[in-house]
């Protein structure tokens, strides 16, 4: 039986390493502003990094973490950056609009964005 995991995400998606590519890694955090950043939000997401880590098999790792507010969204960039975390970290606003338009916002803001060449193959 495993220990229980320091810190645990909202959503982890995970690709596994192949003999062709490496595997990928990307949590998701969900911050609705119900906890208290310096003393408890940061501190958990350190957790969450160090457990990444280690669990990382020398491919691509990081952490989306979409909030509620502009304002909360800066304190999140400051405190993320001040972290110092060796992975990528994307802070995001949760769109504000609510019922099916929201869903449509957050399809549109989780969609990467097609770059020029593939737009080519495809027309």
């Amino acid at each position: 039986m495993q220990p229980p995991l320091a810190a645990i995400p909202d959503l982890l998606l995970v690709s596994r390493r192949t003999t062709h590519r490496r595997g990928r890694q990307l949590a998701v955090e969900i911050d609705l502003g119900g906890e208290r950043l310096v003393a408890t939000f940061l501190p958990k997401l350190r957790l969450l990094a160090e457990v990444l880590k280690g669990w990382g098999d020398g491919g691509a790792t990081g952490i989306l973490i979409l909030t509620r507010g502009s304002r909360r969204a800066v304190a999140l960039r400051a405190g993320v950056d001040d972290l110092g975390l060796d992975m990528s970290v994307l802070v995001q606003e949760l769109p504000s609009a609510s019922g099916s338009e929201a869903l449509r916002c957050l399809e549109k803001l989780l969609s990467p964005p097609v770059s020029a060449s593939r737009q080519a193959e495809e027309g």
